[in-house]
């Protein structure tokens, strides 16, 4: 009787073991993923700062014609 229960506790850990190790790898993952959706502006920074500089660059080409005609009529 003792070696059955004994036997039916250790077939328990071999079932649940890996379940709760699936569920701790999970909330892990959450709280990484968590940290990385409050930082997600810092990641996202270099792009932006690229795209404002692809911008500004857009409109010095289009403005510089217009202001260099102003000064050779002026």
């Amino acid at each position: 009787m003792i070696i059955s229960i004994l036997e039916g506790g250790q077939k328990a850990n071999q079932i649940f073991l890996p379940v709760l190790e699936s569920a701790s790898k999970a909330r892990k993952l959450r709280a990484t993923l968590s940290i990385f959706e409050r930082s997600r502006f810092f990641f996202n920074l270099p792009s932006f700062i690229m795209e404002s500089i692809d911008l500004v660059l857009q409109h010095l080409s289009t403005l510089l014609p217009l202001v260099s005609d102003c000064i050779a009529i002026g």
